[in-house]
């Protein structure tokens, strides 16, 4: 979690519209992608955000916990 909010605030230096998902709701959604095998719809209505926005929200965590 510690390298995602270190990620997101050098991302995010110049300021920008606040998330609807933090950062622990975000990694626990990617986890139950991963984990659970549950759809991007699935999550996407759990959390009450587009699904679209998901796929690209947990794209990055994949992307900046690989690194």
């Amino acid at each position: 979690l510690a390298v995602l909010k270190t990620a997101y605030q050098l991302k995010h230096a110049k300021g920008g519209r606040k998330p609807k998902l933090s950062l622990e709701d975000l990694l626990m959604a990617t986890l139950q992608y991963v984990r659970e095998y549950r759809t991007y719809e699935q999550i996407a209505a759990v959390f009450g955000i587009h699904e679209s926005n998901f796929i690209r929200r947990s794209q990055w965590v994949e992307v900046t916990l690989v690194q």
